[in-house]
């Protein structure tokens, strides 16, 4: 089952890159070294998102688009959806015009 997850680390981190985020340092964190048939392993997603740049959250807002992972997994392992954390509300105004989106900066784990 190990290698199974070490599979799983290589093809989402060969994935990133694709998604606009190569400035951002992740790594994958895990509730479990090992796990057996029938075991709930939870995998996170820690983002390390540089100074002035952000990612969004599953509703973005009025701009950007959501963070996704695409796993390609084994058979017989299931991913759920992601939970994510509460966001930060970010408004900008340039002129007359507001614009509000939901984000996070600094360091997140997306589960």
């Amino acid at each position: 089952m190990k290698a199974v997850f070490r599979s799983l680390l290589l093809l989402l981190c060969l994935s990133l890159p694709a998604f606009g985020i190569a400035m951002t340092e992740w790594r994958i964190v895990l509730s479990a070294d090992t796990a057996k048939p029938g075991d709930t392993v939870w995998a996170g997603l820690e983002m390390r998102i540089p100074p002035k740049w952000h990612t969004y959250w599953r509703n973005p807002g009025d701009s950007g688009l959501a963070t996704s992972i695409k796993w390609n997994i084994p058979k017989g392992i299931i991913a759920g959806d992601i939970q994510w954390p509460l966001p930060k509300k970010f408004t900008e105004t340039q002129g007359d015009i507001s614009l509000t989106t939901y984000i996070y900066e600094d360091t997140v784990v997306l589960l």
